[in-house]
């Protein structure tokens, strides 16, 4: 089973590779959780993330494999899982 998490980032503001490939999207973020320190994930996640996007704002979701999300819950509440998945895509 698949989960999503939809993080407040604009199109511009995404590494171009990113921005109209899901697949590749996914891919970054399953791989940088899955190799990244959970020290180094938490930092990553230490800002908060954009409570009011800005306009254009578009949802998207980004595919987070089982191991992943195991990862993601593995980090201690204080860590932004929306401002590590933003830092990821950037």
């Amino acid at each position: 089973m698949q989960s999503y998490i939809y993080p407040k980032l604009l199109r511009e503001e995404m590494h171009a590779d990113y921005a109209d490939n899901p697949t590749l999207r996914s891919k970054a973020v399953n791989e940088a959780l899955l190799k990244l320190s959970t020290s180094d994930l938490a930092s990553m996640g230490m800002r908060r993330a954009r409570q009011k996007p800005r306009v254009p704002y578009e949802p998207f979701g980004v595919a987070i494999t089982d191991d992943a999300l195991h990862v993601l819950r593995s980090l201690p509440p204080t860590v932004s899982r929306s401002a590590l998945i933003q830092s990821i895509l950037r």
